[in-house]
């Protein structure tokens, strides 16, 4: 997740080797969140009890969120945020995975 004042930006993806689902969705929009995983789930023809991994980086909104999260029984790894000069890129690059560049494309 890549969380701004006005949108947040979703990544969903089963592993190595499928095109991610890439989504936005108004931030702090819970529900839009949590159907956003549950579409994924079914997109990647998932279990509705499928784990769920997030990963974001922590920042003004991030222990709320992080709170909610496992409320939800979703993990959620809080990344720190980049050093003073450090850039942060959209969509993280993840070793070994590939992504698209339309944050709508399914």
């Amino acid at each position: 997740m890549e969380l701004s004042n006005g949108i947040w930006k979703l990544a969903f993806s089963p592993g190595r080797g499928r095109k991610p689902r890439l989504r936005n969705v108004s931030a702090g929009n819970l529900s839009a969140l949590l159907r956003e995983i549950a579409r994924a789930k079914q997109r990647f023809g998932l279990h509705e009890d499928a784990a769920v991994v997030c990963c974001y980086e922590a920042g003004r909104d991030g222990f709320w969120i992080h709170r909610f999260l496992l409320s939800q029984g979703i993990e959620n790894r809080e990344s720190a945020k980049p050093a003073t000069g450090v850039s942060a890129r959209w969509p993280l690059k993840l070793p070994g995975a590939s992504y698209a560049s339309n944050p709508t494309a399914d």
